[in-house]
């Protein structure tokens, strides 16, 4: 099986198994580039939507903005730059979840240490926290989280080719 990427004047073809999307693909090939420890300061700009992006939502998806609150990724302690990047990919309702949860801080300051922020998270509403969850899961319902993705990554080809063999 091969996937290709297309930005009209490139084209790449990249071996795959079932299991593994374009997506994943690059997430885990910028990983092994840099390091598997998240460092944003690290990535070329357009990485740095990939990784945050798909390294968020995996920890949302997976056990919502408590999950996510209690991880760090260097040089976006305040996740401010991962609310950012689901914005330039077109994810209203990941980003309006984040503004949300945001909002559940003393002045929408988010607490860099992460035991902090978890704790003043947690103290916010558990129904309001229920529903900044769904609201960001609701997105991906039908896929459209990986379909945004995987149209980033085809506008971006020239750079994310380096990672498809």
């Amino acid at each position: 099986m091969t996937f290709q990427v297309n930005d009209n004047s490139h084209r790449v073809n990249m071996p795959i198994n079932s299991n593994n999307s374009i997506v994943d693909v690059v997430f885990s090939s910028i990983l092994q580039k840099y390091g598997s420890h998240i460092d944003v300061s690290l990535y070329h700009p357009q990485e740095v939507i990939v990784v945050l992006v798909v390294h968020s939502s995996g920890l949302i998806d997976n056990g919502g903005f408590e999950y996510l609150f209690s991880a760090s990724f260097d040089g976006d302690s305040d996740f401010k730059i991962t609310a950012q990047s689901h914005l330039e990919l077109g994810l209203q309702l990941g980003y309006k979840s984040f503004q949300e949860a945001f909002s559940t801080f003393p002045g929408n300051v988010i607490p860099f240490d992460p035991t902090d922020r978890l704790s003043q998270y947690e103290q916010a509403d558990k129904d309001f926290r229920i529903k900044i969850n769904k609201r960001y899961w609701k997105e991906d319902e039908d896929g459209g989280r990986q379909k945004k993705m995987e149209e980033y990554i085809n506008k971006n080809a020239d750079l994310f080719s380096q990672y498809i063999k």
